[in-house]
């Protein structure tokens, strides 16, 4: 994993709704097991809840 994917996904989360591997994936073009790690780290961080609200989606903390 890239760190400074890590840290500009971080940044622009803060103004979505609502992330998804998907989106992870279109934005940075990466693989689905690095869109995962991803989303992951940003799980731990709190920055987004840890179950998709539509088995898709994960709902970002404001």
């Amino acid at each position: 994993m890239d760190a400074n994917k890590l840290v500009a996904l971080k940044a622009n989360v803060k103004r979505m709704d609502y992330i998804s591997i998907a989106d992870i994936k279109m934005f940075f073009s990466v693989s689905d097991s690095e869109a995962q790690e991803l989303l992951d780290k940003l799980i731990q961080g709190g920055l987004v809840q840890p179950y998709p609200m539509d088995g898709i989606h994960h709902k970002v903390n404001k």
